[in-house]
């Protein structure tokens, strides 16, 4: 009996020990990282697009897939267990592809995926014409990845805004709606609008659950602020208040600069913007003098409406450009923004001056932790690894009048002094790999799953992804949330 109890007591100990905050999970593919590949592709290129996570702990990864070094390019899906086998019941042998193909071999892009509660799938992106125009793309599948018949009569649907000739109009995210009537929900999908005479705004659409159009009171969204200026969609996340209200979180580009700004417009589920101001929308341009920024990715703090922009900017047009996050809590009485921004050098190893990173996703966990993903350059190679941050109690403070983006610490217990660089050198840890973490989740496991593109023998791009301890529980799960 103690023989027994001294090796159950061995084993819960190296499963705890094992189970290190920032270490690679070796229960995922043996090695706690995966590349995705698709037989339809041969040497084309495949691109990650997003990733759901189920309570089970299996996934759904999306990807944009070349073939075989042609223009065609077609919406994929790989369904995977938690331990990165392929589900064999799903599609053909784990992975469907979608082709639109209007006219011959075009490319038809997925961007964003949402998962109902009864497992059907909708894949949200865009389609290209004969003639250059892209429109807005659907396509929605059944739980086993068949096309699902009862959306649009065949499981796909195309939108498009058209607004003045040869445009390009890309569906970039969706969220789930209510209905009035209780049955499934609707669909809103908010994406990028292009202008013939330059500039872009924001459209806006929104669809029952057969794929019929709904009216709304706003379909296109410009902040009218100068002529040609670009605004952009990152995602449509519910609000905290009121029920069924959504940010559209985006940035902006003036005509006359190249740095971005946030863009935030608070809607209900009908189009209505929900201001107190009257104002058609809220914008603000950070008053900075950086010559190079951008946004990539927003993470919503749990229960507020506090949000953290993600991305990068470039010490002043120096070219070493480290990760930029700048934090926006909007008040719900005033719908006055503080405002802050931090840099962080997001590198395990900060002894090189000629290093560099750039940050695409963050989500919080439970403990309002906020995990970061990117990629570094970890020596004065080109060479590029996935990267994951973790960062403390992070807030946006009102001090003093002042904005100040606040965390307690750096989460020093995870990986190498906060932070994981990981290496697929797909073509050879000899060769200059780019391997680039750009979305992220967390698992109900409580793990960290980071989906990004890593470079196949030095010329083709493959869809990747990493499964790492230490993420904690996500209280906003991917399909409520996104």
């Amino acid at each position: 009996m103690k023989t027994l109890i001294s090796f159950l007591l061995l084993t819960i100990s190296s499963i705890i020990t094992a189970q290190v905050p920032g270490t690679l999970d070796s229960s995922f593919n043996q090695s706690g990282k995966l590349v995705l590949h698709f037989n339809e592709s041969s040497n084309g290129n495949e691109g990650s697009s997003d990733i759901h996570v189920f309570a089970d702990n299996s996934m759904l990864i999306a990807s944009n897939v070349q073939f075989h070094n042609s223009q065609d390019v077609d919406m994929g899906l790989t369904k995977l267990d938690e331990f990165g086998n392929r589900d064999t019941a799903f599609g053909n042998n784990g992975q469907v592809t979608i082709a639109f193909d209007l006219g011959g071999a075009l490319i038809d892009k997925v961007n964003d995926i949402v998962v109902y509660e009864d497992g059907r799938i909708l894949l949200v992106g865009y389609v290209q014409g004969m003639n250059g125009n892209n429109d807005f793309a659907l396509a929605r599948l059944n739980s086993n990845g068949s096309l699902d018949d009862t959306f649009d009569n065949d499981g796909k649907l195309i939108i498009d805004f058209d607004e003045g000739g040869v445009t390009g109009d890309i569906a970039l995210s969706v969220v789930l709606s209510p209905s009035n009537t209780f049955n499934a929900p609707n669909i809103i999908i908010v994406g990028d609008i292009d202008y013939l005479a330059g500039g872009s705004s924001i459209g806006l659409v929104k669809y029952d659950d057969s794929g019929s159009p709904l009216i709304l009171t706003n379909s296109i969204f410009n902040p009218n602020i100068s002529p040609n200026t670009t605004v952009g969609v990152i995602k449509i996340v519910k609000a905290s208040a009121p029920i069924n209200s959504y940010w559209i979180l985006g940035y902006l580009i003036e005509s006359n600069g190249t740095g971005e700004s946030p863009y935030l417009i608070k809607i209900d589920s009908n189009g209505n913007v929900l201001m107190s101001n009257n104002s058609f929308v809220y914008d603000f341009v950070v008053p900075d003098s950086r010559l190079d920024n951008g946004y990539y990715g927003v993470a919503k703090k749990p229960d507020s409406d506090e949000f953290i922009f993600i991305g990068y900017d470039d010490h002043n047009g120096v070219g070493l450009r480290d990760c930029s996050l700048l934090g926006v809590d909007v008040h719900s009485d005033d719908f006055d923004p503080i405002w802050a921004e931090d840099n962080l050098n997001i590198h395990t190893n900060s002894t090189s001056t000629d290093m560099f990173g750039v940050c695409y996703d963050g989500v919080f966990n439970e403990s309002d932790q906020l995990i970061i993903a990117g990629d570094v350059k970890p020596n004065s190679s080109a060479d590029r690894d996935m990267a994951l941050f973790k960062l403390n109690d992070i807030n946006v403070a009102d001090l003093f009048g002042n904005g100040a983006l606040v965390y307690s610490s750096i989460d020093t217990t995870f990986g190498n002094q906060g932070g994981i660089d990981v290496a697929f050198d797909v073509g050879g840890a000899s060769s200059d790999n780019f391997d680039s973490a750009y979305f992220l989740t967390l698992s109900p496991d409580g793990s960290i799953l980071a989906l990004g593109d890593v470079q196949y023998q030095g010329t083709k791009d493959r869809t990747a992804v990493i499964k790492v301890f230490g993420g904690g529980k996500d209280v906003i799960f991917k399909s409520d949330f996104e």
